[in-house]
């Protein structure tokens, strides 16, 4: 029996990550759409919006829709295979179609926001503005600091 009950914890666990995935990845994307980031570098141009978009896409596709029509299909194969109920697998469609209500999506999306903004907020915080030589944001990026390699930032306030 206890066996049943892990079986459905992580059957539960894995009909979520396809929307908890879906979400990090569209405000992440929806952020370095918005603002001018180029977080791994000194002082360069923004990451280019086709790149974010095609990364986007490709998060999506791998992470989410994949994953969320790959694995209940897969799952399906197995519970037919076996007539008898399987003490290994959980049925994740039956856990889609009964379990996954509103109020469990309201849930795991408020936490899932609620981590995601807090998660990019510190990563802003760690970032600095770059100004373009005609004093107009050129992105914030990576700051530089007493240990940067000398030359790298010359001519940019930290």
């Amino acid at each position: 029996d206890q066996r049943i009950a892990h079986r459905a914890a992580l059957t539960k666990l894995a009909v979520v990550y396809g929307p908890i995935e879906g979400i990090s990845i569209t405000l992440n994307a929806v952020l370095f759409l918005i603002l001018p980031l180029r977080p791994s570098r000194f002082g360069s141009d923004p990451i280019p919006h086709v790149k974010i978009l095609v990364l986007w896409a490709i998060g999506v596709v791998f992470e989410t829709l994949l994953p969320e029509l790959l694995l209940p299909t897969a799952n399906k194969v197995v519970k037919q295979r076996y007539h008898r109920r399987s003490m290994y697998y959980g049925d994740m469609v039956e856990a889609l179609k009964s379990r996954f209500t509103s109020a469990n999506l309201a849930t795991i999306a408020l936490i899932t926001v609620a981590s995601v903004v807090y998660m990019q907020y510190l990563m802003l915080y760690g970032l600095c503005p770059w100004p373009k030589p005609d004093g107009e944001l050129l992105s914030f990026g990576a700051c530089c600091s007493e240990t940067a390699k000398e030359g790298v930032c010359k001519g940019h306030a930290s």
